[in-house]
């Protein structure tokens, strides 16, 4: 949001809120498992009288990077898209093939560490 701060705060009502940043453990759910995630610097609107935490979309983005970053996973932007591939009907994904194909077609970007024959 860009309105200016002080924000009212939704739990006690006072002109109290303002962005901060704190550390925060949060508890996410993937893949039916529940996995507790660190992020040390989560930007966050806290009311001052209160300290009630309110969220938005730059926190939740970053505890997915970080869950994503600690299971493991790739990244949306590194994942390619099925059109750079250019898979035919008559290679199969499971064809060794197809991961030389994914290295030498997608979208100019080197896979190797990702695709494997």
């Amino acid at each position: 949001m860009n309105r200016p701060y002080p924000w009212r705060c939704d739990e006690c009502g006072n002109k109290a809120v303002q962005q901060t940043v704190i550390e925060h453990r949060a508890q996410v759910k993937h893949e039916n498992a529940l996995h507790e995630v660190y992020v040390p610097d989560l930007p966050v609107h806290q009311c001052n009288h209160c300290k009630a935490v309110t969220v938005g979309e730059e926190a939740d983005a970053r505890i997915r990077e970080a869950l994503r970053k600690q299971l493991g996973l790739l990244s949306p932007t590194t994942i390619p898209t099925a059109g750079c591939i250019r898979a035919t009907r008559r290679e199969p994904a499971s064809s060794p093939g197809l991961a030389r194909l994914a290295r030498k077609r997608a979208c100019g970007k080197d896979l190797r560490g990702i695709a494997r024959a």
